[in-house]
């Protein structure tokens, strides 16, 4: 098996692009650095963040970021969660550390589906066998991308719903009409059942990402070494 061999190095905001699903998600770090919105879903965050890297120099550093459902019972809303791995599929990809200074968080797996993981038993089945600890529907689309790209993903994840929360279920987005239907969907669902969990995460993450971005940030970039094992 290849070893595993890091790299650190610090970098500036200029150097990050910032990837979330929704501008709302990270509303207040818009006019700091470079963004890419990709809309909801595996399907678009793919298309998207590749149309972006074709069109631009690239990053030093692709930062996928947003809010993510949690998988144990208790990770509650506002949780920062900094991925070890992202898994996706059958695939599973390494992601860059970032420092973030006088904020807490976990470390941990993040698992990313193309569906909504609507269930405590789905949820906690997820757990069981990954040890993820929150689940999204978009770093994993930005992850197989990145290492198509040569470009290290650090992904952070901010809680917003529980296990024991439901969400509205649906596929990921294939297309634009698709897209507006389950906005609008997720839109009133917020208003209604998470109004609250989703201000505290969303604040929560903001608050992470301007520490970040504050000053040159240190990051660590894990690669498989390609010399044989001895």
């Amino acid at each position: 098996m290849p070893h595993a061999v890091s790299f650190a190095r610090e970098i500036g905001r200029r150097d990050i692009l910032i990837v979330a699903a929704t501008k709302s998600e990270i509303f207040m770090v818009l006019k700091n650095v470079e963004v890419c919105i990709t809309g909801i879903g595996v399907h678009f965050a793919r298309r998207k963040l590749r149309e972006v890297l074709e069109t631009r120099p690239s990053p030093s550093l692709i930062l996928s970021t947003g809010v993510s459902g949690a998988l144990t019972g208790d990770l509650l809303a506002g949780k920062i969660i900094m991925a070890t791995k992202v898994l996706f599929g059958d695939a599973e990809y390494e992601t860059a550390r970032v420092h973030l200074s006088q904020v807490p968080y976990l470390e941990g797996p993040v698992y990313c589906s193309s569906k909504v993981v609507g269930s405590r038993i789905a949820r906690t089945e997820i757990f069981k066998q990954t040890g993820a600890l929150c689940v999204d529907m978009e770093s994993g689309a930005i992850a197989e991308i990145g290492k198509k790209y040569g470009i290290p993903v650090a992904v952070i994840r901010v809680i917003m719903d529980g296990v024991d929360d439901r969400l509205p279920e649906f596929e990921s987005p294939e297309d634009d009409v698709e897209m507006v239907e389950i906005m609008s969907r997720i839109s009133l669902g917020m208003k209604i059942k998470f109004a609250r969990k989703a201000i505290v995460a969303v604040l929560k993450l903001n608050k992470a990402l301007l520490t970040l971005l504050d000053k040159p940030t240190r990051i660590e970039v894990r690669e498989p070494d390609k010399r044989p094992d001895r």
